[in-house]
């Protein structure tokens, strides 16, 4: 299974979607990243908690950020660490070069390989 972690951008066809750390965490938790049903792969955006404008464009969007108050995708690199949640593949796809850079370092600090790949429209 792999796990979308993106408030505005749709998850690709065939991952599950999260908006949010919460929800991201429980996916993470219900399912593990060994075992039958598991996370094997995740993308992740750094900045999370847009306002929902009506607009699925994401360049309309980008730009209404708020915070998130369950934190960005630092804080959910951070927490996966921690507990031992990071799945084999990591892909940070986000639009913000400071945040993506601080949640790479943030794995590679805990030993884990990941790809920056700005999400691209």
């Amino acid at each position: 299974m792999k796990l979308w972690l993106d408030d505005v951008r749709p998850a690709p066809q065939g991952w599950m979607w999260a908006k949010d750390n919460a929800t991201a965490k429980s996916i993470l938790e219900a399912c593990g990243v060994t075992g039958h049903v598991a996370i094997h792969e995740c993308s992740l955006d750094h900045d999370l908690g847009a306002l929902p404008t009506g607009d699925t464009d994401p360049r309309e969007v980008m730009f209404l950020q708020g915070d998130s108050p369950d934190g960005s995708g630092y804080d959910l690199a951070v927490w996966m660490c921690e507990n031992g949640l990071v799945p084999d593949i990591v892909t940070i796809h986000s639009w913000n070069p400071a945040g993506a850079r601080r949640m790479r370092a943030t794995f590679y600090d805990h030993g884990y390989e990941t790809t920056l790949r700005p999400f691209q429209l």
